[in-house]
């Protein structure tokens, strides 16, 4: 299972969370700065009570969406460490019963630079070289949309 936490009080620096809660159990920790410029939220529109856990709600949604859209045998990246150096995430590939997924980063993309228009051309332009930092793991799709849903009502309620 794959989770999202949001500190409410973090300010855009180290308050989002991702967990893995399957062998090995890991936590990740990274900045929810760039995730508007990711959404392309425009400001101008942007209202005075928009809670931030509702872009991180955009943002698992996102997730959802890509996870949804593969297919057998390919492979995708799911940005979530948007840094002002690097931006790293999960590398997932689809196979009959699960997803195989890696941990990665690359220096290549920094966070000001990418959206989610522009994440898969940036890749394949750069000819990105994903560098691995985990263990892998190998998740259900079904446990990957149980969490990225709970995350959702967790930051609803």
């Amino acid at each position: 299972m794959i989770r999202f936490i949001f500190d409410k009080l973090g300010k855009g620096h180290s308050d989002l969370f991702i967990k893995i809660d399957n062998f090995p159990q890991k936590l990740f920790i990274a900045d929810s700065y760039y995730l508007y410029d990711f959404l392309q939220v425009d400001f101008k529109n942007l209202k005075e009570e928009s809670q931030p856990q509702e872009t991180v709600i955009e943002f698992i949604n996102f997730w959802i969406e890509r996870v949804q859209n593969t297919e057998n045998g390919q492979q995708i990246f799911l940005p979530f460490d948007l840094s002002d150096q690097y931006i790293g995430g999960l590398v997932l590939e689809k196979t009959k019963k699960a997803f195989k997924i890696k941990k990665v980063f690359t220096e290549e993309i920094h966070g000001y630079q990418v959206s989610k228009s522009n994440l898969d051309q940036l890749i394949i332009d750069r000819k990105v070289n994903f560098k691995t930092e985990e263990s892998d793991w190998l998740i259900d799709e079904l446990q990957i949309s149980a969490g990225l849903n709970w995350s959702i009502n967790e930051l609803k309620n």
